[in-house]
């Protein structure tokens, strides 16, 4: 609700929020995103990746290089580990206990997302630190030659 309140009740060239499991393949993905596959300028996904199994997360960049125009962004944001590290200790321990309610919940590397949206044509172009242990990813689907 909130971000329709501030964006596609505000802005005609906002659609609204879209409900999905990113886990399921794109075809499955809200009929406004398909039918128009290839035309968004952004997907945003906020607090998923962490309280999701690793190919939702997968499922997300994969649909969102589906989903975007070429230099479209696919933003992402939320907790992350950097090189395998998750800092501070408190982040660390929010793994841990993410990883002990549920084994496929956990605080994702960059790197790793960085290397799947690689695979779909889509580059990591900003990594920016956030208040609250978080970062904001901002993957570019590259233009087709």
């Amino acid at each position: 609700e909130t971000i329709d309140l501030y964006g596609s009740s505000r802005f005609a060239n906002v659609r609204p929020a879209a409900a999905l499991d990113a886990s399921l393949p794109f075809e499955q993905w809200p009929a406004p995103v398909v039918s128009s596959a290839g035309q968004h300028q952004l997907v945003l996904a906020v607090n998923i990746c962490h309280i999701a199994p690793w190919g939702a997360t997968c499922g997300l960049i994969t649909g969102a290089s589906r989903a975007l125009a070429p230099a479209g962004s696919l933003v992402i944001y939320g907790p992350f580990k950097v090189g395998g590290v998750c800092e501070p200790e408190s982040n660390a321990q929010f793994d841990r206990s993410l990883r002990e309610r549920n084994h496929e919940w956990g605080i994702r590397d960059v790197e790793a997302l960085a290397s799947h949206a690689g695979a779909h044509g889509m580059a990591l172009h900003a990594r920016k630190a956030m208040p609250a242990n978080n970062f904001l990813l901002r993957f570019v689907k590259q233009a087709i030659l």
